[in-house]
């Protein structure tokens, strides 16, 4: 009988392996998740512009299509966690990868894996769905504008903060937690929020070694993978 989760997720997982493929989804399906199974690039891709993943098991080495240029265009569909999945160590020069693993795999590594990296941890989807009227072409819009604009958006802080401009600092952050907010970003909202009350105290010394933004620092870090 399948185990029960807290929160199902749904998984793409794409190999030119049949035996790989059956012991994903049977494994996957016991922990109580949905799985979608692509046998190629060219599948997962066509599997991505139906519906939405919460994260994806991509085989590197496969027929046709490769694991990273396959990769790579599911990125440009949705923004979703796309682990990378090898033989043998894998060169990811341009970081397509979320995370990458070593064949044979392990199922409790897979599941820590799928725990650490799915998207419902960074982005409240039925939020997100709700705020683009249930379109969900504009929620991936939406989010993927978002995280191009963070790296940009934290360097700035980080400035501001060197700096100690901390009214400078509370209208920019107001800024991002006004996109977070729309994108459904929710455990970045709550960090946000936090930390905006935390320096609006005057005699607080602005750090970006502070704790809690350190905390948004690693959040964002995440998206941007």
């Amino acid at each position: 009988m399948p185990q029960a989760v807290t929160m199902s997720k749904n998984i793409l997982v794409v190999d030119d392996n049949h035996i790989n493929r059956m012991f994903l989804e049977v494994s996957l399906n016991e922990a109580g998740h949905y799985v979608v199974l692509a046998f190629d690039g060219y599948q997962a891709i066509k599997y991505a512009h139906r519906q939405s993943f919460d994260i994806v098991f991509m085989d590197v080495r496969m027929h046709g299509m490769n694991g990273i240029e396959a990769a790579s265009q599911i990125k440009q569909i949705q923004n979703t966690p796309i682990i990378g999945v090898s033989a043998e160590p894998i060169n990811d020069p341009n970081l397509i990868f979320t995370d990458t693993m070593l064949k044979p795999l392990q199922i409790k590594e897979v599941l820590s894996c799928i725990k650490l990296h799915s998207s419902k941890n960074l982005f409240n989807e039925k939020k997100a769905l709700a705020a683009a009227r249930d379109d969900h072409q504009i929620m991936m819009q939406l989010q993927n504008m978002f995280i191009e604009q963070l790296p940009k958006q934290i360097a700035q802080a980080n400035t501001l903060i060197e700096k100690q401009q901390v009214e400078q600092l509370d209208s920019h952050l107001h800024q991002l937690l006004g996109s977070a907010k729309l994108c459904a970003a929710d455990q970045l909202v709550t960090l946000l929020e936090t930390y905006k009350k935390q320096i609006s105290y005057k005699n607080n010394r602005l750090s970006t070694k502070d704790i809690l933004w350190k905390q948004i620092e690693k959040i964002i870090s995440r998206m941007c993978r």
